[in-house]
């Protein structure tokens, strides 16, 4: 946990309140001194948090890749861990939406992810608040940040999470631009 990112200051975004970027290095470049940051990763991540929520199930972020710490996390945090799609079988949890609603729920869910759980996980020691929205839950958001923080001083980052080539270069989603849109 904790990438650095050199960047350019001007692509930090410093004197925009809202700023927008894409994956996980575009998030850790403008997310770290940002008041609110705001995950899009609408095809999986972000959508099936929102099942979760609808479920009851509180949901802890975890990045991608480290099965075995990622059960550690699970079993400090007295949660259940979501599996991958592949493996998953009938009455367990993954990052399929569906798999929430045929599966007993539990009371906490560590839900790993390529890009939006490993987003939100590297930026909820980094930015002040940390959400998840998507097409399901885009007004929502934006409500409940307008709700409780003072637009003329608040800085909100919105990272749409993308996806990845082969090589692991980002490849840009479009669902992603069009749930940060909403």
């Amino acid at each position: 946990m904790g990438q650095t990112v050199e960047v350019n200051i001007a692509h930090r975004q410093v004197s925009a309140s809202v700023r927008y970027d894409w994956g996980l290095t575009g998030a850790t470049a403008i997310g770290e001194s940002a008041d609110v940051a705001v995950v899009v990763d609408v095809l999986s991540f972000t959508t099936t948090v929102t099942v979760a929520l609808d479920a009851g199930i509180a949901v802890l972020p975890f990045r991608w890749g480290d099965h075995v710490a990622a059960e550690r996390y699970a079993r400090q945090h007295d949660a259940a861990l979501a599996v991958g799609r592949a493996r998953a079988a009938a009455g367990q949890i993954s990052l399929s939406p569906a798999s929430i609603r045929h599966a007993p729920p539990p009371a906490r869910l560590v839900l790993p992810s390529p890009n939006g759980s490993t987003i939100a996980y590297e930026l909820a020691d980094r930015a002040g608040t940390c959400l998840a929205a998507s097409l399901r839950n885009a007004a929502a958001v934006a409500t409940w940040i307008t709700e409780r923080h003072d637009p003329a001083i608040t800085t909100a980052a919105v990272i749409a999470a993308g996806e990845r080539w082969p090589d692991g270069s980002l490849r840009p989603a479009v669902e992603d631009l069009w749930g940060r849109a909403r």
